[in-house]
């Protein structure tokens, strides 16, 4: 026994001397965030001053040197984050983490990126080619004075590489596929069901929204096109409906994507007790650690600005100063085309080397005329993307920051080369405005799904410059919401690329609609609106459904009864109506789901334009959408009810008392090393917290997506300006940035836009 204790104690010993190892250097990877360092890349001497929360405020003599500093902090915090981006634009990620990313690294190599990024940066103004250049050395010197590689490199076994210039076109490629990708993938899935179901179907699926909210109220007349017949033979329409089964039972297709964008609203000064206009920003993204946006605060020459930058990438992005103050949303204008191609096209091929660590991977791309090639079976079919243009990508954003007022800030957004965003602006005239900012080809659209040849308009090879633009006093109040805000004539020119139901912009502007006077409570009240007016149709007709069966139901009918209305915390009628809804969709619409699996694309993108489609499905019940299993379509909606509780009692266990909203849509913001290393989850990732929002409402929530930022300002008084990011500043687990802040968001309390007062300064002294 004493043998026993004994090796025990030393393989204790020898575990609390590994961590202690591990420790140290961990440690040392931390930033050196005071004293004084000599840098040979700046003209002047820069101060880097950081508040309690680790923001900071840089205080340079020029515009290069402001973006050096930067570049600098960018990488002393957030290093990993900005390799991940570059090397998710890039299709690089393999070479961090092995074949497992192949998958990954093979769809982005498809669009060439990195190829694209080099030819891009030959051409910017010499202005920005420097500014990027300057900040590629700030990034590369806070690399140079780490003491050890950071933490995430040992894990996977792997050296940093060097920043260079075109890595922060990259960075705004990687956007590209997070904001833009899914139309892309939607235009490719709406091609598939034409050819399955036809083009009926695919008008059926994209008829007008029964909410809409553009800004001059007026809609799109509804469809009065009539439901089209499914096939009721086994075609590829149709898939075993055993299969079906155990597909609906397993999966959530439903639940993916389906409304989780971004708001934005203004009222000008006429609309606020002081005269000032307000402004509103909450981009709901993906939610990883560290956050996606990192707070900062530049001051050269005359210029201050303050607001969110993107790690690998110079300026702010969302922001303000004391003059004018700029948010965004996701514009969702048509800017991609699939052209289907015929078996004697002429094509090129490339192959790209993918390197990993167990060997390299040849991948090989076919190119056409229009861009690069798809196949799908026998057919083959080329992507025109305005992400893949020449106009697609620049850093005319850093102007923002010297614009003294609306005029000024159009004039430069008119060069803005970003995906194209719905820009909300305000100054401290009291003015407001809105337009589309952003890479936006000159072709006019003509359908949703893949064209002749033919009918490739030349018009893909310029940016479009006159967008439309709306302004005070005309439009005192203004909102976007991912949906159409523009007008019907404005449609035709711009297109649907994948708009929102409307629902949740339809919510913000009856608010903004239905009151005369804001304030800031006002704007954050409205960014935390989680009232269920959307869900609402749904819990009715899960009441209805129940009460055919009171005694089996009573429970449920009485919890559905008692709902709150909202989707809060505590709420389990909420859970239950609307995890019935994506039951009946999973049912409805699993032929058209089955038919796309089949040949390998994605259903999901479509999902958010389901709602008008399904309604009229219910309402009346063409027999040829009805599942086979059921009888009749009370049947089908009883069914669904209960394969939604099946999949609750299988994840929270049997009590239907605990499925409460917080519980079941719990927001789990994890890092991505976690996500591989279950075991490091405590240590790197944020705390779980309660879900309060959703889908289809200004407070969107869902799992692992959420508002990346609030923003709140009156220009004139940025002083008081509100922005809270849900996360810490460091993306180092041993940093006190790393989850200082975090708390203030899951609480929605309010954060100040400026840094406080320096708790902490690095001066950098130029060497002359």
């Amino acid at each position: 026994m004493r043998l026993v204790k004994i090796i025990c104690l030393n393989v204790i010993g020898l575990l609390l001397i590994a961590i202690g190892m591990v420790w140290v250097v961990v440690e040392k990877s931390l930033p050196v965030i005071d004293g004084e360092k000599e840098h040979s890349s700046i003209q002047h001497s820069v101060i880097i001053h950081r508040d309690e929360y680790g923001v900071p405020n840089i205080q340079a003599q020029s515009k290069v040197d402001a973006m050096y500093a930067l570049g600098y902090v960018h990488a002393q915090d957030r290093w990993f984050q900005m390799d991940l981006l570059r090397r998710n634009a890039a299709g690089e990620l393999s070479e961090l983490f092995g074949k497992g990313a192949l998958s990954r690294d093979k769809k982005a190599r498809f669009h060439q990126f990195r190829q694209r990024a080099e030819v891009i940066f030959a051409s910017l103004p010499e202005s920005q080619q420097l500014t990027l250049q300057r900040y590629s050395q700030g990034v590369n010197q806070a690399l140079a004075e780490m003491s050890t590689k950071p933490f995430e490199y040992w894990l996977v076994g792997a050296e940093t590489k060097p920043w260079v210039p075109e890595d922060s076109l990259l960075v705004i490629y990687s956007m590209y596929l997070d904001l833009q990708g899914g139309q892309v993938k939607r235009d490719l899935a709406l091609t598939l069901v034409e050819e399955e179901f036809g083009s009926a179907m695919v008008d059926f699926v994209l008829q007008p929204s029964f909410a809409q909210a553009s800004l001059d109220q007026i809609d799109i007349p509804p469809s009065q096109a009539p439901i089209p017949e499914l096939p009721t033979s086994a075609s590829s329409a149709r898939t075993d409906r055993q299969t079906q089964k155990q597909a609906n039972i397993q999966h959530d297709f439903a639940d993916r994507d389906m409304d989780i964008g971004s708001n934005n609203w203004a009222v000008s000064g006429q609309h606020t007790s002081d005269g000032l206009s307000l402004l509103s920003n909450d981009m709901h993204l993906g939610l990883n650690v560290p956050a996606i946006w990192y707070k900062a605060k530049l001051h050269y020459i005359q210029t201050e600005v303050a607001g969110v930058s993107l790690p690998g990438a110079p300026g702010i992005v969302v922001g303000a100063t004391p003059n004018v103050a700029w948010g965004f949303t996701n514009a969702n204008l048509d800017n991609v085309d699939w052209i289907r191609l015929p078996a004697n096209v002429q094509l090129t091929e490339v192959v790209e080397t993918i390197f990993t660590p167990e060997g390299n991977e040849a991948y090989t791309i076919e190119l056409s005329e229009f861009g690069p090639v798809k196949k799908i079976g026998e057919q083959r079919y080329a992507l025109s993307w305005v992400a893949h243009k020449p106009y697609a990508n620049n850093f005319a954003l850093l102007d923002f920051a010297e614009a003294k007022n609306l005029d000024e800030l159009h004039a430069v957004a008119a060069n803005v080369r970003i995906p194209v965003q719905n820009m909300m602006a305000a100054d401290r005239t009291g003015n407001i405005s809105y337009r589309p900012t952003g890479a936006i080809t000159q072709r006019a659209p003509k359908q949703a799904t893949a064209i002749s040849p033919m009918s490739y308009d030349d018009a893909w090879q310029l940016p479009e410059m006159t967008p439309p633009i709306y302004r005070s006093p005309q439009y005192p109040k203004l909102w976007t919401a991912n949906a159409r805000v523009l007008s019907i004539d404005e449609i035709t020119r711009f297109g649907d690329g994948g708009y929102a139901l409307g629902i949740r912009g339809e919510q913000i502007a009856q608010r903004l609609l239905n009151k005369d006077s804001f304030t800031e409570a006002d704007f954050m009240a409205l960014q935390l609106d989680n009232r269920a007016l959307f869900i609402r149709y749904w819990r009715d007709l899960l009441l209805e459904t129940l009460r055919k069966s009171p005694e089996q139901y009573a429970t449920d009918i009485d919890i559905l009864e008692r709902w709150q209305a909202c989707a809060c915390s505590s709420d389990v009628g909420y859970t239950l109506a609307r995890k019935f809804r994506s039951e009946v969709v999973n049912t409805i619409f699993a032929p058209l789901y089955f038919a796309l699996k089949k040949r390998d694309v994605e259903f999901w993108p479509i999902n958010r334009h389901l709602e008008p489609a399904l309604r009229q499905i219910l309402h009346q019940q063409p027999q040829s959408w009805l599942p086979e299993d059921a009888s009749d379509y009370a049947a089908m909606l009883m069914s669904s009810y209960d394969k939604a509780i099946v999949k609750l009692s299988n994840r929270h266990g049997p009590d239907i008392q605990q499925y409460t909203w917080g519980t079941v849509n719990a927001l789990n913001i994890r890092h991505p090393i976690s996500q591989q290393v279950p075991i490091l989850s405590g240590w790197l990732d944020m705390p779980v917290i309660a879900g309060f929002g959703d889908s289809y409402m200004p407070a969107v929530q869902n799992g692992n997506h959420g508002a990346s930022q609030r923003f709140i300002i009156a220009p004139g008084r940025w002083e008081d300006a509100i922005m809270t990011v849900p996360g810490g500043q460091s993306g180092h687990p041993l940093s006190p940035f790393y989850r200082k802040g975090f708390d203030d968001y899951a609480a929605h309390s309010k954060r100040p836009l400026l840094p406080g007062t320096p708790a902490h300064t690095l001066v950098l002294k130029t060497i002359h």
